[in-house]
């Protein structure tokens, strides 16, 4: 039986009962709503190449909040000489937790990580075949609590809920201080270029350029200047640019890892026009801000931290 507490109504309810809470109270229904692929706590991802070999699976708990990725060695595809499958991760606010690009010709080195997903972040895939008509089946979803498995297509995006995955159409954009590579130019008198420095977080190597020549006759003192430090202080780069004095032409590899700190100074790099002569690039999105007077960066896992 089943009774209403509140007005002691009662009735049998038979072999079975299956009610939906409503506003109101309770409505009788004829069947519960079926899981879905998207819905639970537990997924896997697999991402197939050449004559249906895997090349990459991801397994994600989002009750660990642990996503596991695994890439297979070997040559993806060699029919595709650009991008044939990508995977990413950001949080909400952006910043990338982790991005890879599988070319398809090229050899891929076996890789296994780690990346703390949790509830709001966001996670995409790619695969140039996912929704040829026989290939399509190379970029698949599958729940690993009810089973339930389905085609990703070309691109596919969730953000994580509570209840699981979410499909979105789009993933937050990324900064110009997320990522691996950067690039920060400074600029002299007329605006040509005195220093280029180019910065790839994955290889932990900084490219330093300086130009011959005079920097800019007006400035007697400090015109710019590139300074690199270490967690513990120690001074791995130091560079000032006079700018009357002349400069002679130089190139630098300075090893550069996370949690080290990257400085930069340009007298100009405040004024109306000329502050265009100091800025940072962001290789892999393009996008691009003046730097100012002076600015420091720490690099972190995601790419770049500004500390002042």
């Amino acid at each position: 039986t089943f009774t209403n507490v509140d007005n002691s109504k009662q009735e049998s309810f038979g072999k079975k009962a299956i009610y939906e809470v409503t506003k109101e109270g309770l409505k009788k229904v004829e069947k519960m709503p079926e899981a879905t692929v998207l819905d639970g706590n537990q997924f896997a991802w697999s991402l197939k190449g050449y004559s249906d070999r895997e090349i990459a699976k991801v397994d994600y708990d989002k009750t660990a909040e642990e996503m596991k990725i695994k890439l297979e060695a070997g040559v993806p595809h060699s029919y595709f000489a650009s991008t044939y499958a990508s995977i990413k991760v950001q949080n909400s606010s952006g910043n990338v937790l982790y991005n890879k690009e599988i070319v398809g010709n090229k050899q891929q080195n076996a890789e296994s990580q780690t990346v703390p997903v949790k509830v709001g972040d966001y996670i995409e895939f790619t695969h140039i075949e996912g929704e040829a008509t026989k290939e399509k089946t190379r970029a698949t979803l599958t729940n690993l609590e009810n089973k339930k498995n389905e085609t990703i297509g070309k691109t596919a995006r969730y953000q994580v809920t509570k209840e699981g995955l979410k499909k979105v159409e789009k993933m937050p954009e990324t900064t110009v201080l997320d990522g691996n590579q950067f690039a920060w130019s400074l600029k002299g008198y007329n605006d040509r270029e005195i220093a280029k420095v180019e910065y790839n977080k994955a290889t932990e190597k900084m490219q330093i350029k300086l130009e011959a020549g005079v920097p800019h006759s007006y400035f007697t003192d400090t015109y710019a200047s590139i300074k690199v430090q270490n967690l513990s202080g120690n001074i791995l780069y130091n560079k000032a640019i006079e700018g009357n004095r002349q400069q002679a032409a130089e190139s630098q590899t300075v090893p550069v890892k996370v949690g080290d700190y990257i400085e930069f100074t340009h007298i100009e790099g405040e004024a109306q026009k000329e502050k265009t002569r100091a800025t940072l690039t962001n290789l892999e999105n393009s996008k691009q801000e003046y730097i100012g007077k002076k600015r420091i960066y720490q690099v972190t896992s995601m790419g770049l931290l500004i500390k002042s």
